[in-house]
């Protein structure tokens, strides 16, 4: 589940995509083992949006939540400063701060990059020249089509191709630094 902040009006229509000037674009769980649950029904605060699972969530640029899933958050941090050679953990401000400068242009898109299929580690999404609108993960040397209803039978490429990243910069790096996202496809924890 993922956090924008409060995107409803007094009505509880959705009438934006993100709160403005909320950085805080978080991936959380409904519940955690103290027995916190998410709290639907509560106007002003915040959208629960939700994700087919974790990579996905990274790849629209959400890091996991400090609060309800902080294991997770403390692997990502520590990943984090490894792949930035940061003399200590940073803290959400600065990934936060990191995460939407790498995710939406001044003019609100998505950033995306072109780059080589090979120098791409396992969790993130992309599009392929010929299909521009249908996004893939990329998970060893497979890629899943994803859609609303799951993932499709995995597909190969070559690997010298040049992609469409959809996953933010940021997010690549900590992958490749240890930080390994659940996928409904490997669903148990890889890291």
């Amino acid at each position: 589940m993922g956090n924008r902040g409060d995107l409803h009006d007094k009505d509880g229509r959705i009438i934006r995509k993100r709160k403005s000037g909320n950085r805080r674009w978080i991936a959380c769980s409904l519940s955690n083992d103290t027995g916190w649950r998410v709290p639907f029904d509560k106007p002003g605060h915040y959208t629960p949006l939700f994700f087919a699972d974790e990579a996905t969530a990274f790849a629209a640029g959400h890091r996991p939540c400090s609060q309800c899933r902080n294991s997770h958050y403390r692997l990502f941090q520590n990943c984090w400063r490894d792949a930035f050679v940061l003399p200590k953990a940073p803290s959400a401000d600065d990934m936060d701060t990191a995460l939407e400068a790498a995710r939406i242009d001044a003019h609100g898109n998505q950033i995306t990059r072109s780059m080589p299929l090979a120098d791409l580690p396992d969790g993130v999404f992309l599009t392929l020249p010929e299909d521009a609108n249908a996004p893939v993960l990329k998970w060893g040397e497979a890629l899943f089509p994803w859609s609303l209803t799951g993932y499709g039978a995995p597909k190969t490429a070559q690997k010298t191709r040049f992609v469409t990243v959809l996953t933010p910069a940021p997010i690549i790096e900590v992958f490749r630094h240890g930080y390994r996202p659940a996928t409904a496809i490997l669903p148990e924890r890889c890291s």
